[in-house]
């Protein structure tokens, strides 16, 4: 009997604990959510990618509808900003700087960007990858097609 006990005070120990995660972790994926819709209105990149990284690691325990709304906001508005801001320093670099054009288009974010495009094709995000990649194609096909790693 007393074995029986220390068993059921065991499993519902065990239960709690893993009720007490969940709330936690749901309650940590509002807060981040929160965050990257901050970091998105802000236009923070580096915030976006910070949010993004600490949401994408929550998803496998997710539910659907959760998941669908994660990757909307990083997949979809987030890669939508990086590349709105890539284009828009590539042509002020360009204005100022005309013939460094190359080094103009080395935009930290713009490999995210076509990565996420890759996970979410969508018309607004296509469009501006076609910009990007015809404001500079070199980096673009870089992108695209890595140099394979010695």
């Amino acid at each position: 009997m007393r074995i029986a006990s220390l068993v059921c005070a065991a499993l519902v120990v065990t239960a709690c604990t893993k009720s007490d995660e969940a709330e936690m972790e749901r309650k940590f994926v509002v807060k981040e959510i929160t965050a990257l819709e901050k970091a998105l209105a802000d236009g923070s990149e580096s915030g976006v990618t910070v949010e993004c990284a600490a949401l994408r690691a929550s998803l496998p325990r997710l539910d659907a509808t959760t998941v669908a709304r994660i990757e909307r906001l990083c997949d979809g508005e987030g890669a939508k900003l990086f590349l709105r801001k890539a284009i828009a320093d590539v042509n002020a670099r360009n204005a100022q700087y005309p013939n460094t054009r190359e080094i103009n288009c080395m935009q930290l974010f713009a490999k995210t960007a076509f990565e996420s495009f890759g996970r979410r094709p969508e018309p607004e995000l296509e469009k501006l990858v076609t910009e990007y990649a015809t404001l500079c194609p070199g980096e673009a096909a870089k992108i695209r097609n890595p140099p394979p790693i010695h």
